[in-house]
């Protein structure tokens, strides 16, 4: 539930204007407001995501797009998937003008928000969390077991300002478990390298606070975030010890006309920085031991062509998955777009490189993925419109090496003013797992739209969706794929015996 907008009080310009107030009439009348409601299932981000940011991302593109702002507040929880929500309630207050493009005065906004809820979780014989859950899984017996297995509780708040061309905020987000976590960190088997697990969080309350900021110019632009955590939070009572984790990221950017940007990015995440909810511009999955720099320039001409180049190089200091020492990490991307009435057209390349260790466990060996893609979009008309994509994958590593391609087709029509129906057809032919194919085929509403694909096969899907009225909207999704390279699909419990599965979603939502 989610309620926004109620004005509690404040100037009238009107009054200010009649009795001859200059000062009233240059700096606009402002208002005190019940700014945000939000009560249920829901969502927040503050800053640039280091402490707070329970949001879906897309990755490395869209943060750059967006300058790597995560500031979203409370929201709903919106997805139809059973994890990464708070669950509770959350307010928003806001004194600002009562017109929004008035900067020339101060703003002020606070947040508030608690949440408490079941978690899924692995528990060990000493009755500690070795593993928290966000499958959501609960299929078989062993995970059924796991299901609400802990309680835990979250309280946070931010406070920020902006006046001008200046912003600037403080977070704070405190999380207890009634249960005690204690993840697996004894050094590695094979290896008897450290485990990549050593600085995981540890213990049932976790404490994070981060100051961010912002400078918002013509041409240049500045923002950022610095966070906080005790030490204590990533090692075991027996090594405790005090003091302060940091992480912190900050961006330039530079805009000299309409038709150009430059960006220039760094991220410092100290190897023993814990956050639970914490999720920002990162080339591993946590924020923790990485030091990053990316740089990235876009350009658009008048005659409908952009491009957009990006390169990210990072460093980590301790052992990660698959990986028993220090290590690095470089990935280049490159897309070009072209649109002209009807038709657009565009191409990215994207190469990935990152050490590993190699066959032996005697150092280090680099994989390197490249990726292809060529996509043609062309609207017949508003109501009928037509997409074709052609993908390359190639992997390598020492001397391993997997190749794999997807011709894919979509087709959007509109035949009635309630009715959408979507259309997806495509190939797929790969090596082996290394080179697999992510592709997007449109999904029914609040769910992911991205697939995997290898092997040898075929996939087709069919979704239609209906607005039947102002308050009810109807989704149906039908999809199957059928494999030329096997007998059998899955394994384990989700075993198929079969080379074809198909897969039912209906979905309704009702606006209250």
């Amino acid at each position: 539930m989610q309620m926004k907008g109620l004005k509690l009080g404040g100037g009238d310009k009107r009054k200010d204007r009649r009795k001859g107030d200059i000062a009233g009439s240059a700096n606009g009348s402002r208002s005190f407001w019940l700014d945000n409601i939000v009560a249920g299932r829901f969502r927040a981000g503050f800053g640039m995501g280091l402490v707070m940011n329970n949001g879906f991302s897309l990755g490395k593109s869209s943060m750059i797009s967006s300058g790597g702002r995560i500031s979203t507040g409370l929201s709903p929880h919106s997805s139809t998937s059973d994890e990464n929500y708070l669950q509770g309630a959350g307010v928003t207050f806001a004194y600002r003008p009562d017109k929004l493009k008035d900067r020339r005065t101060l703003s002020l906004s606070a947040s508030l928000f608690g949440s408490s809820r079941y978690i899924d979780a692995t528990i060990t014989d000493s009755a500690t969390i070795s593993t928290i859950l966000t499958s959501a899984y609960h299929r078989t017996r062993n995970e059924i077991n796991k299901k609400n297995s802990a309680v835990q509780s979250t309280f946070g708040g931010d406070v920020s300002m902006s006046y001008r061309q200046f912003s600037a905020g403080v977070t704070a987000v405190y999380t207890h478990l009634n249960t005690p976590l204690t993840p697996n960190k004894n050094p590695n088997k094979t290896t008897g390298a450290d485990s990549y697990r050593l600085y995981y969080a540890e213990g049932c309350n976790f404490f994070n606070a981060s100051v961010h900021y912002a400078y918002k110019g013509y041409k240049l632009s500045f923002q950022g975030e610095t966070a906080f955590a005790p030490k204590n939070q990533a090692r075991s009572s027996a090594n405790a010890s005090g003091g302060v984790s940091v992480a912190t990221i900050n961006n330039l950017s530079y805009r000299p006309s309409y038709s150009f940007k430059a960006l220039l990015l760094h991220r410092y995440y100290s190897y023993d920085y814990t956050a639970l909810y914490a999720k920002s511009l990162a080339t591993n999955s946590n924020i923790q031991d990485e030091n990053g720099v990316m740089a990235s320039i876009s350009w658009q001409s008048k005659v409908g062509l952009t491009l957009n180049y990006y390169i990210d190089y990072s460093h980590f200091n301790h052992p990660k998955y698959l990986v028993s020492k220090a290590s690095n990490a470089l990935e280049n991307s490159l897309q070009a777009s072209w649109s002209h009435n009807a038709l657009k057209l565009l191409l990215n390349c994207r190469l990935k490189n990152r050490q590993y260790d190699n066959a032996d466990k005697s150092g280090l060996a680099w994989k390197n993925t490249l990726t292809l893609k060529l996509q043609s979009d062309y609207a017949f008309s508003p109501d009928y419109s037509a997409r074709l994509t052609l993908q390359y994958n190639r992997y390598s590593k020492e001397e391993t090496q997997s190749h794999g391609f997807m011709v894919l087709a979509n087709g959007r029509l509109k035949p009635w003013r309630y009715l959408c129906i979507d259309i997806a057809a495509s190939y797929f032919n790969t090596d082996d797992y290394n080179s697999v194919i992510y592709a997007y085929e449109r999904a029914l509403r609040y769910r992911t739209g991205y697939s995997q694909y290898y092997g040898k096969g075929m996939h087709c899907g069919l979704t239609l969706s209906s607005a039947a009225t102002k308050w009810l909207s109807l989704g149906l999704k039908f999809s199957g794929t059928k494999y030329f390279d096997r007998s059998t699909i899955g394994s384990s419990m989700d075993t198929i015996d079969g080379s074809a599965q198909a897969t039912i979603s209906f979905e309704a939502a009702v606006k209250i």
